[in-house]
């Protein structure tokens, strides 16, 4: 038989990853900027360049996977409330 996850479990699994993401976001924005401040008064190589982007591409899917998962637990709420 199936084990169903209460709604405020899950809410609350929600709530979890999205302060886990918070966190991530963060960290990597920090390591970014820490990375990158250094070089501000030299030109970049293509392969700076390529990281910069990868840092920039990750932190945006990242961003956006929060944005979803808050979209996602706004469902819940309106369930609850019905």
């Amino acid at each position: 038989m199936t084990k169903y996850t209460s709604i405020n479990e899950a809410v609350d699994r929600i709530n979890r990853a999205i302060s886990a993401l918070e966190a991530d976001i963060q960290e990597w924005t920090m390591v970014k900027s820490t990375l990158f401040s250094k070089n501000q008064n030299r030109s970049q190589t293509d392969q700076e360049k390529e990281l910069r982007s990868e840092f920039d591409s990750f932190l945006s899917r990242s961003q956006k996977v929060k944005e979803n998962l808050i979209l996602f637990r706004h469902l819940f709420d309106s369930v609850s409330v019905n």
